[in-house]
């Protein structure tokens, strides 16, 4: 137990910051998750109340609760923190392996807490180590699987480790670090929505049945579809459907890109059930709100855009020429400029072409003003197809 008189008005007062600060990061991430801003994922909602386990655990100390209390409230948000990492890691493994450590050394740690056969700040350099230079650890995988993304996540639980390794625990300096490396680990928390979106486009594109015998397969590359004249959506709604069609018949997988809620659900439903088994849509937007069963809900993000077409390329070549159709290519120029939407593609085509993928963008030439734009996008295609 500790006493009142160890403690400086100070060092309490930042004590009690760290503690109310640690809990305000796992209700932050839980409100964003209500308001739409993260994805509803394991991933966050364990790593919220990881840090609300966390900060009630910092907490006790300010009040003098027991060494016990302050074990179980440590070992569960560790065990929250890490099968977190469990729903966005590939090495499942290693988890595993460390998760069985970890039960086995709090069982141990706790226990003897409980006899008082250690001392707290024995106990507190053991728990330093396996908790957090555990996680540590275990955390530097991502950075091979994710790269850049996940060097906040990395640093701020790195720092976090090393606060409570090497400084006094009621020292104030200690929870000026403490804050400030929680602060740096929630962007890292924020910045994997990165992975999690990734890791739903593998899981939607995943095969779920053995890919047919089929060996006509013709070459991959990029198709602008030319809606020039004033072509209605609804022409264009009917040419997707025909192309859909034609694809189904021969077993062909259709990949629909939306952007931008341009489509109503309505008319998306009809396109999804023509054959829900060889087609997928995903939608792009910035304010859709409803994640529907019958498509998936990405953000309206170039490098999302770009990381989705990655991953067909890498996951479907065996089916037998599959089909991306962007609906629409002039829209994406609008938004995000010519030359971001021409690198994107230009970028693509190698793996396209591997991977025997037909790409149709869907272009409308009088949209464009500068026509060095519509150009410079069919000097890349294979072929302009008049609708």
């Amino acid at each position: 137990m500790r006493v009142l008189n160890n403690y400086i008005p100070l060092d309490s007062l930042f004590l009690t910051l760290n503690s109310l600060i640690t809990v305000l990061i796992g209700v932050y991430i839980l409100s964003c998750i209500f308001f739409g801003k993260l994805e509803r994922h394991p991933f966050y909602y364990l790593w919220s109340a990881g840090f609300i386990l966390y900060g009630f655990e910092i907490l006790t100390r300010t009040f003098f609760i027991s060494n016990i209390v302050i074990g179980v409230l440590i070992f569960g948000a560790q065990f929250s923190f890490v099968f977190g990492m469990w729903f966005i890691g590939r090495r499942k493994k290693l988890l595993i392996s460390y998760v069985s450590f970890l039960l086995i050394t709090s069982s141990v740690l706790i226990m003897f807490f409980v006899l008082g056969h250690v001392q707290v700040d024995m106990g507190k350099i053991f728990a330093s180590i396996v908790l957090y230079g555990g996680l540590a650890v275990l955390s530097f995988h991502y950075r091979v699987v994710f790269g850049k993304i996940a060097d906040k996540f990395i640093f701020g639980w790195l720092l976090l480790s090393v606060t409570n390794f090497l400084l006094p625990t009621e020292w104030f300096v200690t929870n000026v670090f403490a804050i400030l490396s929680k602060i740096i680990l929630l962007t890292g928390v924020v910045d994997q929505k990165f992975a999690i979106l990734t890791q739903k486009i593998e899981d939607e594109i995943s095969l779920r049945h053995t890919p047919p015998s089929y060996t006509e397969y013709s070459n991959g590359g990029v198709k602008l579809v030319d809606f020039s004249g004033n072509i209605t959506q609804s022409y264009k709604i009917t040419w997707i459907k025909q192309k859909i069609r034609e694809s189904i018949s021969k077993n062909f997988h259709v990949y629909l890109f939306v952007f931008q809620d341009v489509v109503p659900y309505e008319e998306l439903q009809k396109i999804r059930w023509i054959s829900p088994s060889n087609v997928k849509i995903f939608l792009f937007s910035s304010s859709a709100k409803l994640i529907r069963t019958e498509f998936t809900v990405l953000p309206m993000d170039i490098t999302i855009i770009g990381t989705t077409i990655s991953e067909l390329t890498k996951k479907v070549p065996s089916l037998p020429n599959p089909s991306i159709i962007l609906m629409d290519l002039s829209l994406l120029i609008h938004v995000f400029g010519a030359y971001p939407i021409f690198n994107l593609l230009l970028g693509k085509i190698g793996s396209l072409r591997d991977s025997r993928i037909q790409l149709f963008a869907f272009i409308d030439k009088q949209t464009h003003q500068d026509k060095s734009i519509v150009a410079l996008f069919e000097s890349i295609a294979d072929e302009i197809i008049k609708a």
